[in-house]
């Protein structure tokens, strides 16, 4: 795939998240309390603040832009989980890399009219990166766990440690970084919630089209259109 295309469906799917993620801001009196320390930390990004991040010819780490982006919820199973996302990657999205934080109350999710005493923001992670390398235990597209957006202790998240972050890696059906990024959602939201909602926009589908044949092997795009 020619770097432009591949750069520019990356771009358009992290901006979709953001379009169809929580409002934040407007939504601030209803979130958990949990929720709300999570926002207060980790600033959401807005559409035009990533264009301008993922457009750097320099590459670009969202994290150290201070720019998160937050996923749509994920409603399905116990608890209620809240994804937050970073990405890393050179020019043109080459070695594209997503770090993913599924935030979650331990009550099982209240309201802000709670008082939130004795509740602790709690975490799942997972880091979906490249290959390393043409050797090696980690020699193909892959998902492992993390216990911090960056290996430093300013990083670290509230995910119950001790973790291995070097194995399990689970390998993920991807050639490139466009291919990434959508195992990455189907792994977090499913193949339905996938192709229909966050892929099932016109517009949307119009403008990652060139990059349709690297979505082929995950099925996407294709009930859409059909």
């Amino acid at each position: 795939m020619k770097p432009t295309v591949q750069h520019s469906a990356c771009v358009r799917i992290i901006n979709r998240l953001i379009e169809i993620g929580p409002d934040i801001y407007q939504s601030a009196s209803v979130l958990p309390p949990t929720i709300n320390k999570v926002v207060r930390k980790y600033t959401p990004a807005t559409v035009r603040q990533m264009t301008g991040i993922l457009n750097d010819e320099e590459g670009f780490n969202t994290y150290d832009s201070n720019a998160f982006v937050y996923g749509p919820i994920i409603d399905s199973g116990t608890p209620r989980l809240w994804p937050v996302m970073t990405f890393s990657g050179d020019k043109g999205s080459d070695n594209l890399r997503v770090r993913v934080a599924l935030f979650f109350d331990e009550s099982g999710g209240g309201t802000s009219s709670d008082d939130g005493r004795g509740r602790r923001v709690q975490a799942v992670a997972w880091r979906f990166e490249p290959p390393e390398g043409d050797r090696g235990a980690h020699c193909f597209y892959h998902a492992q766990p993390i216990w911090s957006w960056n290996k430093t202790s300013a990083g670290r998240l509230p995910v119950a440690v001790p973790v291995n972050v070097s194995q399990p890696g689970f390998p993920l059906m991807a050639e490139d970084p466009v291919g990434l990024l959508a195992a990455a959602l189907v792994s977090l939201y499913g193949h339905a919630y996938t192709n229909d909602t966050i892929f099932g926009d016109l517009n949307f589908r119009r403008d990652i089209h060139p990059a349709r044949p690297n979505l082929k092997c995950l099925k996407l795009l294709q009930l859409a259109e059909a």
